[in-house]
């Protein structure tokens, strides 16, 4: 009906029906300010039940993601439990994590680097337990050589390779774990906990019912350098990779004769919390998708995990199968990022909850995949996969473009039915896209300046993957990118109309998803989905009558909660992940899924008059200020100088006072972060330090990486570097940030010996002798030109060869060659240089004893090492002219 400007508008009814309604045959005018659904989003639902529709939405939501983010969680535990601990005592025929964390125990208490006393002490020790158990165990001694981008990492390696003979294989389960570890960290969870579990794993396998094919256990070495012992295992025992050597059946390595083909469940770290991930898949992994969500209890992955961690320079020992031809999964504790690579990874820190997924997850995919044909796994293409509720979801990858494409064109859809509906006009959808960019890049922004903040109230953070104990400051990240939406939300939900801006915002997951279908496929289930259902959420909630206007928040909560599902366990894995350093990752995440959410926001916001008919009586008819948008009645009164509307100025003290809330609680969430994560002997502060000798120059250095060093640290290198830096490149391209004098060990430095210098047709091929004087645990060389290939060789072994990738590095010194453990008589290698002959190299050794250095001062209880490969090396060297007679 009309409205004459003198008659007060109408007061909106309790019951929910609607008002006012537009003549038989018309629809509803988007742009006047009574349209019953645009003032009220999609819902279009006035009185107190509104609110009480809303918190019910939210309610249920919550309760959702409750249960999709406990449901997978693993079963909580004492890290050391007790003998007979019922919840993970278990049977002789079941896996056992009580049995599993005290193996662990015992072979964590120290570092076992590659080629260390202690690595060679674990490897007796392991390989003695598998034998007790009947499996054929074998010594895998072998030299590898893997090229990583410009550089090579090359090196001894002992793999321990223990076989359980299948009655009629069809290929070959291989478990697969690593047992060395960082030269300063006890590796409880990286990867010493996969270890445990794998040799519990053996345990109980080994006596049940045989299985139909041959389970591997392989225990590799050198990982931590560069998938040193994977290499070396799929180069020597070829007999387990499709096509290999012996065309359908080969030798194993207890002799007989084995089924060519395989699949590998590699099993890593990068924390030592939360549930074991699935987080990179061979390819071709439908079968094997199919038969972990079916045979695992609680399985946890996601594809879009999986997309990421291809983009990153990030390997494991998986890469190195997959390279191969083998199928494989790859598996690795998320959480707990703080104690990745740490001196405090120790079994005291780690979940034994955590091991109780392990072990489940292990165990039961291993006994399906043994009594499995093999020969099946690569019989299908990809699938995307996700879980929730402690269930895995998957579907083919050829469905993915089109449901990207169904999600943009469900959306489109959803705005046309809106606009025909009178609840949206076109251009003001598109301002609700348009303004979604908003949090969509602050929130990311704010949560990259939110932890430059929190490292300026806590310097010691600087270069951790996370915080030790980083819950405070996660909900602060939440809270921010919460406010940051809700009050872009109430900025502007009366400029741009509720509905407008709730179908507009599903644009960009479903633009994002239709470009993510091309270029990263993996990943657009994520932004697709969510999109998809959202947008048939709202069709849903469109068609229902206006008489029936309350159960529009039905279909509409139904629609959001699988984004939501998707999108914030996801966000809340980017934390454990990547940790608050890249919390802007997360931060995207959450932002995306507080945008889904408008049309149930909009239930929980006050309710009030848009016009103020007193005062804009003189500036026209309601029905005029109506056709110029929203708050064009307190415009023109203002513009008449009529007194301030009531409704403005409480909506400025709630806007002033949202903010002060907000900012409050971020704050209150930071000091309580900073208060309950402070530095002490069991979470101590990271500190880089190392100590650098160049005989030839009569100089030693104390030398740092840290940006901003510590008291620590500036008691030994408290000086800026010069930028020639100096006079050697360091192991492990690291930067010399600050230096200071040190005195001299009298080590001698290793000897270069330059071989031969010859034309190869337009490249030049240098043969190089590298020897350690004084037994040092890594020979590290560098180069002044571009290698494009590398082959390493010791005690008249057959050399290994590697093809490094020149990059367009312009430094001084584009090549690295680490060996690690090298022979008292020295390694040969031969480089091939194609743009240019080198004029230097640089060859250096370095030990971990800087403890032994003269001048060096203990670190306190509060100060550790860092997590850098480069920490606490005392490094030897000098630069040698490459000439035949150097």
């Amino acid at each position: 009906m009309d409205t004459h400007p003198s008659e007060p508008l109408p007061e909106p009814r309790a019951s929910g029906r609607e008002h006012s309604k537009a003549p038989a045959g018309q629809r509803p005018n988007p742009r006047d300010s009574r349209s019953p659904l645009r003032d009220r989003g999609l819902v279009g639902f006035d009185g107190r039940r509104r609110v009480l529709l809303g918190i019910a939405a939210f309610v249920f939501l919550g309760i959702l993601l409750a249960l999709t983010t406990a449901v997978p969680a693993v079963r909580r535990a004492e890290p050391n439990p007790p003998s007979g601990t019922p919840e993970l005592a278990a049977s002789p025929a079941d896996f056992s994590t009580e049995r599993a964390m005290t193996h662990l125990e015992r072979i964590a208490r120290a570092p076992t680097p590659i080629g260390s006393p202690e690595s060679a002490v674990l490897r007796e020790l392991l390989a003695d337990e598998l034998g007790d158990l009947g499996l054929e165990v074998e010594i895998q001694d072998a030299i590898a050589a893997r090229s990583f981008g410009s550089d090579t990492a090359a090196g001894r390696v002992h793999n321990i390779v223990a076989t359980l003979p299948g009655e009629q294989t069809t290929g070959r389960v291989i478990l697969s774990a690593h047992y060395d570890t960082t030269f300063g960290s006890p590796g409880a969870a990286d990867d010493k906990a996969a270890v445990a579990a794998i040799v519990e794993t053996a345990r109980v396998l080994s006596a049940g019912e045989p299985l139909r094919n041959d389970v591997v256990f392989l225990l590799t070495d050198g990982e931590e350098p560069g998938l040193l012992g994977a290499e070396a295992f799929v180069r020597q025992y070829t007999n387990v990779l499709p096509g290999g050597a012996s065309g359908g059946s080969a030798t194993g390595p207890g002799g007989g004769s084995r089924s060519v083909g395989g699949v590998v469940l590699n099993w890593e770290a990068t924390g030592n919390s939360g549930p074991v991930v699935l987080f990179e898949t061979s390819d071709g992994n439908a079968h094997l998708i199919e038969q972990f969500a079916r045979s695992v209890p609680h399985p946890v992955g996601e594809a879009a995990m999986a997309e990421l961690y291809r983009t990153t320079d990030q390997n494991t020992d998986l890469t190195a199968f997959r390279e191969a031809g083998l199928q494989g999964l790859n598996f690795a504790f998320i959480d707990g990022g703080a104690y990745y690579h740490s001196q405090q990874d120790t079994p005291e820190n780690f979940d034994a909850a955590s091991m109780d997924h392990l072990g489940r997850t292990m165990f039961s995919l291993t006994q399906a995949l043994g009594q499995r044909d093999l020969a099946e796994l690569t019989a299908a293409g990809d699938v995307v996969y996700f879980s929730a509720f402690g269930t895995m979801f998957s579907y083919p990858s050829w469905l993915i473009r089109p449901l990207a494409i169904f999600a943009v064109l469900a959306v489109a859809a959803l705005a046309v039915v809106a606009q025909r509906r009178g609840t949206i006009t076109f251009p003001r959808a598109g301002l609700g896209l348009a303004a979604a960019l908003i949090p969509i890049v602050l929130a990311p922004v704010a949560a990259f300046f939110l932890w430059e903040l929190v490292q300026l109230a806590r310097p010691g953070y600087e270069g951790m993957r996370d915080p030790y104990r980083p819950e405070f400051y996660r909900w602060a990240l939440i809270v921010l990118t919460a406010g940051i939406v809700v009050g872009w939300y109430a900025l502007l939900r009366r400029r741009i109309g509720p509905a407008a801006m709730a179908v507009g915002v599903l644009g960009w997951p479903a633009l994002l998803g239709l470009a993510e279908a091309w270029f990263a496929p993996a990943l657009s289930y994520s932004d697709s989905l969510p999109a998809a259902c959202a947008a048939l959420g709202g069709l849903a909630a469109l068609v229902i009558p206006d008489r029936l206007a309350a159960w529009r928040v039905v279909p509409l909560t139904l629609g959001i909660a699988p984004g939501a599902l998707l999108i914030v366990p996801a966000g809340l894995m980017t934390l454990a992940a990547l940790g608050l350093p890249l919390g802007a990752v997360a931060a995207y995440q959450f932002a995306v899924a507080g945008l889904l959410v408008l049309p149930l926001l909009e239930l929980l916001v006050p309710r009030e008059h848009e016009v103020d008919p007193a005062a804009a009586g003189a500036a026209g008819s309601a029905a005029e200020l109506a056709a110029a948008g929203p708050g064009a009645a307190e415009r023109a009164g203002r513009r008449l100088g009529g007194p301030a509307n009531p409704a403005r100025v409480g909506r400025v003290h709630w806007r002033l006072g949202g903010v002060a809330l907000v900012l409050g609680l971020v704050a209150g969430l930071v000091g309580a972060g900073l208060a309950f994560d402070s530095f002490d002997a069991d979470h101590p502060r990271p500190a880089h330090l190392m100590y650098v000798s160049l005989p030839q120059a009569g100089a030693a250095h104390w030398v740092s990486s840290e940006i901003g060093p510590g008291s620590w640290v500036a008691g030994h290198a408290r000086h800026r570097t010069p930028e020639h830096g100096i006079g050697i490149p360091l192991p492990y391209r690291t930067e010399p940030r600050w230096s200071g004098a040190a005195p001299e060990i009298g080590a001698a430095a290793p000897v270069l010996d330059v071989r031969g210098i010859r034309p190869a047709g337009e490249d030049t091929i240098v043969e190089l002798h590298i020897t350690s004087l004084r037994n040092a645990d890594v020979l590290t060389l560098h180069a002044d030109a571009p290698v494009e290939y590398a082959a390493v060789s010791i005690d008249g072994r057959d050399a290994i060869a590697t093809e490094p990738t020149p990059s367009d590095d312009r430094s001084r010194w584009p090549y690295e060659l680490r060996f690690y453990d090298p022979p008292t008589t020295g390694v040969r290698l031969t480089l091939r240089f194609s743009d240019s002959e080198p004029a230097q190299f640089a060859l250096s050794d370095y030990t971990l004893r800087l403890k032994d250095v003269p001048g060096f001062r203990a670190r306190m209880p509060h100060i550790g090492r860092s997590t850098l490969h480069s920490s606490d090396l005392v490094v030897v060297g000098g630069v040698h002219e490459a000439s035949a007679e150097g």
